[in-house]
């Protein structure tokens, strides 16, 4: 049932809630601004988010302290994923020319590579995965998608030695 239509729950939740914001709530912020390097008013809207996602999945939610701080880490990776792109971009647009000449050649590589690999090359160096994540997202192993990537970056270096 969804505890937001369920009003007799209302003060047991927001009485767990304020609990774990007192206990863990400054843990949960430092580790946004600090790890992640969010701004503290992003960070603080963050976790308000979090803690009403665990009000509603409250039956789901068996230690509350662990569900926060791995939702908080996703979270914030999340967060900084999104903005790897605005990162990269080069304040000096002769630099972005030189990058996306680049580019161009590394495109024409990459469709010499199987999908998975491209697949496995995008999560690494565009989202900034770790093996781990790149092995859950592709159904595979840790070890075989560090291998996928490897392979690929060998296969895509082979392509550009062929062409100069």
């Amino acid at each position: 049932m969804n505890p937001w239509l369920n009003e007799s729950a209302w003060p047991r939740q927001s009485h767990v809630i304020e609990r774990l914001q007192d206990s863990i709530g400054g843990l949960l912020l430092r580790t946004l601004t600090r790890k992640y390097e969010m701004p503290v008013d992003e960070a603080e809207a963050l976790l308000r988010r979090v803690l009403l996602s665990m009000l509603l999945l409250d039956a789901q939610v068996k230690d509350a302290e662990a569900w926060l701080i791995a939702a908080i880490c996703d979270s914030g990776r999340a967060w900084r994923r999104a903005r790897a792109l605005d990162e990269r971009m080069s304040a000096d647009p002769n630099e972005d020319i030189v990058a996306l000449r680049g580019l161009v050649f590394r495109r024409r590589a990459l469709t010499a590579i199987p999908d998975s690999g491209r697949a496995a090359l995008r999560l690494r160096f565009q989202y900034r995965y770790s093996f781990e994540e790149i092995g859950a997202e592709l159904g595979v192993t840790a070890k075989y998608a560090e291998l996928l990537v490897m392979r690929s970056l060998a296969r895509i270096r082979q392509i550009e030695e062929g062409q100069r």
